[in-house]
């Protein structure tokens, strides 16, 4: 039987322990630590220098087993392109380095420029075969410059890959 997989967000709490973490199919860039899809906690374009939204900790939970086993875990933006002014940023957290609480300053942790095609992730990326996490944290975070527009921004995807056997 095929693995069942969930992304995972994670919000809160303290180093290593977030106080909320639940399985996500969308998640939505914002000045607060949260998914709520709603229009609260905006990111406003700034009047000078840059605005980050909250860092995104996300991770591939295995909740079914493969039958074999996962291998080549890889990451990328798989549609859209970021609203002009706005630009998306990601890194990896090992298992062993762990959960950080989330940051709405610019973030240590997500610093390259989101890719555009699958690219293999270096954290935590053997042969798996069980339940658990799969792979690393991803940390997600946009950033906001002066030549961002108001309004509604375009929708992005993010998207996991990975070889089953």
């Amino acid at each position: 039987m095929a693995a069942v997989l969930e992304i995972r967000s994670a919000h809160g709490g303290s180093a290593g322990s977030p106080s909320s973490q639940s399985a996500v199919t969308a998640i939505r860039f914002k000045t607060a630590d949260d998914d709520t899809a709603n229009t609260s906690n905006p990111l406003v374009k700034p009047s000078a220098g840059t605005n980050y939204s909250y860092e995104k900790w996300i991770k591939l939970q295995v909740t079914s087993a493969p039958d074999n086993n996962l291998t080549n875990l890889r990451f990328h933006r798989a549609s859209g392109s970021p609203s002009t002014g706005i630009s998306d940023y990601y890194g990896e957290r090992t298992q062993a380095q762990d959960y950080e609480v989330p940051i709405g300053t610019l973030s240590s942790y997500a610093t390259t420029a989101m890719p555009t095609s699958a690219t293999v992730l270096s954290g935590d990326n053997g042969t798996f075969t069980s339940t658990g996490q799969y792979g690393p944290w991803i940390v997600i975070q946009w950033r906001v410059s002066t030549s961002a527009s108001a309004g509604t921004q375009n929708t992005l995807t993010y998207r996991f890959t990975f070889d089953e056997s």
